[in-house]
């Protein structure tokens, strides 16, 4: 069935391939945020809001890691968003690291020459 185009009730579809979905747990000084999604210049809040909540407020989390393994692309504006949030933990004595990446995630942070600093060496 498809919408009536005449229904004022119903919500703008959004194609799957735009969404982005992050969730966060902490534990143990722990914080995991998992992305899932395109980190690209539309997505970059969402997950900027997520981080930054979790330094300001949450004292005790000593590590953040990022879970990109459901990531399908990320472009320039993730990678410096991810960069500078690993610079504000640092500035707070916060270990942040990109802890599991998807395929698509590794290969452009390969590609960009920031592996070093992103991901876990091996």
């Amino acid at each position: 069935m498809s919408p009536d185009a005449n229904d004022t009730t119903r919500h703008d579809l959004v194609e799957p391939s735009t969404i982005l979905v992050v969730n966060s747990r902490v534990a143990d000084g722990r914080a995991v945020v998992e992305i899932a999604g395109e980190l690209d210049l539309s997505g970059t809040q969402t997950v900027s809001v997520a981080v930054r909540g979790l330094l300001e407020e949450s004292p005790s989390v000593e590590r953040i890691e990022i879970d990109a393994t459901k990531v399908a692309f990320i472009d320039s504006t993730g990678l410096h968003l991810l960069l500078d949030l690993q610079a504000n933990a640092a500035d707070r004595n916060v270990a942040f690291e990109v802890a599991a990446a998807s395929d698509a995630f590794r290969r452009v942070v390969e590609m960009a020459g920031v592996a070093g600093f992103l991901l876990p060496s091996r």
